[in-house]
């Protein structure tokens, strides 16, 4: 019951903050909509079964270490099961990291890394004695790998909404060509902000010499940019961090914001992804419409500080996970890097009915869609 609970807890962060509203960016420009098929690629779902260790995780960020090997940031996850293939009698840690090697995901080999602390299994990336942290996006800065997080704690363990983010946080790994298991995790200052916002919740991307975290905060999920000088974000100095303020303000010093800052989409989620599609001249951004059950979406736009299109439907909820009591569907995400006929993405789906989670092999796995983009004709 207790690892249900924390579940519900890692999921609530993610999901329950969704705002359920129709797949529009109010105040957006009309863009040109793309031509869009998808459908379900369960010949790549495969690959998260390949270590039978680990037995699903939450969250799905993937980035492209170089040389075949591919790196993907999960949230909770249940791993080392006392009964080969059951979920039951694992441990539940609030992170882990998996090494995808191959681009194929049908193909390529998977094995996941957690760590071990005072005899216990333990989060890779370690809770600080009060806080957890479940992963946002990550990118490669000169070499190193950079990945943001979830500041969360909880607040009444026997309740599963009992939780708390409270703010957000940054690792920097400066071996990163190494296995895993030698990483070496430096925690950077991050400067937290009065706006309730997860700086790099979701996507961080590489916008000539800055490095922008695209950050979710607010009732209604409005999405930020924070960024950064690339420079300075490679050396870990995350310590002076640059809002988006609106045409007239621009770019403004956190220190000097002296009124909220302009969001650049207004009906996010606390998860997506973000990255430039070079043949189509556009950023897209991925995610579902809603919540509990919707549609998976994308919209686009030529710059990060928009104007943003409304959302457009890719694959509809009734084509992905087969219906389970309670079924939730989360955390659309984008992965380029992998090799596939089209664009390759993964969602998280969960259950709030406790023999579902644990009786089922389709759900808490990250799942596959293939998508296919092009321009519309005008």
């Amino acid at each position: 019951m207790v690892i249900f609970l924390r579940i519900l807890i890692a999921f609530a962060t993610c999901c329950c903050l969704f705002q359920v509203d129709s797949p529009r960016s109010r105040g957006a420009e009309p863009q040109p909509l793309l031509n869009v098929s998808a459908g379900v690629w369960p010949e790549a779902d495969k690959l998260f079964h390949r270590d039978p260790a680990w037995l699903g995780g939450d969250d799905a960020y993937s980035l492209d270490l170089g040389q075949g090997r591919i790196a993907w940031f999960f949230g909770d996850s249940f791993v080392a099961p006392t009964t080969p293939g059951k979920r039951r009698g694992t441990t539940m840690v609030h992170n882990s990291v998996g090494i995808q090697t191959g681009y194929d995901p049908t193909t390529a080999g998977f094995k996941a890394f957690w760590r071990s602390a005072d005899g216990k299994l333990a989060s890779f990336f370690p809770d600080d004695g009060i806080h957890y942290f479940w992963p946002g996006g990550g990118i490669l800065v000169n070499g190193k790998l950079l990945v943001f997080f979830m500041r969360s704690w909880t607040k009444d363990p026997t309740h599963a909404m009992g939780f708390e983010t409270d703010g957000w946080a940054a690792t920097l790994v400066e071996n990163m060509g190494r296995p895993p298991q030698q990483w070496r995790l430096r925690r950077l200052e991050a400067p937290q902000n009065q706006f309730g916002v997860l700086v790099g919740s979701a996507a961080v991307v590489r916008d000539g010499d800055y490095l922008v975290a695209l950050s979710v905060g607010g009732k209604e999920h409005q999405v930020y940019l924070v960024r950064w000088r690339w420079e300075a974000a490679a050396v870990g100095d995350l310590s002076l961090p640059e809002w988006w303020a609106g045409a007239e303000r621009g770019w403004v010093a956190q220190p000097n914001l002296t009124e909220p800052p302009v969001p650049v989409i207004n009906n996010g989620q606390t998860e997506f992804s973000v990255f430039h599609a070079r043949e189509l001249g556009r950023y897209l951004q991925f995610q579902f419409s809603g919540f509990p059950v919707s549609p998976i979406c994308v919209r686009t736009a030529e710059r990060l500080i928009g104007p943003w299109s409304e959302l457009q439907v890719c694959l509809r909820e009734t084509e992905l996970t087969p219906a389970v009591p309670g079924l939730m569907l989360y955390a659309a995400k984008a992965h380029p890097e992998l090799k596939c006929e089209g664009l390759a993405l993964t969602y998280a789906s969960n259950t709030q009915r406790l023999e579902q989670l644990f009786g089922s092999s389709t759900i808490y796995y990250p799942r596959f869609v293939r998508v296919k983009l092009n321009r519309s004709t005008p």
